[in-house]
């Protein structure tokens, strides 16, 4: 099983901070970029997300993934 490198989500954090900073993009695009990295981090961490609620040892960073996501 793959495990998720705690700064992952928030490399992603910066990247759309410093596009933001940088200007140039539009709204649409901006959201285009930031979906593309949600379904990218989704995609190589389905592991965790498939099996953590059923493995006591994983379900904290399961519950840290969700808390991200939900808000």
């Amino acid at each position: 099983m793959y495990v998720a490198e705690p700064g992952d989500l928030e490399r992603g954090h910066r990247r759309e901070e410093r596009r933001r900073s940088e200007g140039g993009s539009s709204a649409e695009e901006q959201l285009r970029l930031a979906t593309d990295e949600v379904a990218d981090h989704v995609a190589r961490f389905r592991a965790v997300y498939q099996n953590a609620p059923a493995d006591p040892a994983d379900r904290g960073v399961y519950e840290a993934l969700v808390r991200h996501f939900i808000g």
